[in-house]
């Protein structure tokens, strides 16, 4: 709240994250902006040499998982990660599925 009303940030620039930090559901909170939170969980690498950097990342000794809080009474968008095998769906029309379930959310 101090960023928000110290006039720094606006509400939806700010979010709360959770990191697990270990088994069982111990999680660590965060307060930061959606660029900084992206800037500072996310891997290095060098984008000039992507090929190379993605074969070479080393992963963290215990990567745990990432979260957005959702609070209450604050916008969210849904997220759906759509996909199939097109090897085992040879005649599946990805169109349209996707208009279908368009359809279905609507």
């Amino acid at each position: 709240r101090v960023l928000i009303a110290g006039g720094q940030y606006r509400d939806r620039q700010v979010g709360v994250f959770a990191r697990e930090i270990a088994d069982g559901g111990i999680r660590k909170f965060l307060v930061d902006t959606y660029p900084g939170f992206v800037a500072s969980s996310a891997p290095e690498f060098d984008p000039y040499d992507s090929f190379n950097a993605v074969a070479n990342l080393q992963a963290p000794e215990r990567p745990g998982n990432l979260y957005e809080v959702i609070l209450e009474d604050q916008p969210c968008w849904w997220y759906f990660d759509l996909e199939y095998s097109i090897t085992t769906n040879p005649g599946l029309d990805g169109a349209l599925v996707f208009r279908a379930f368009r359809e279905t959310l609507a």
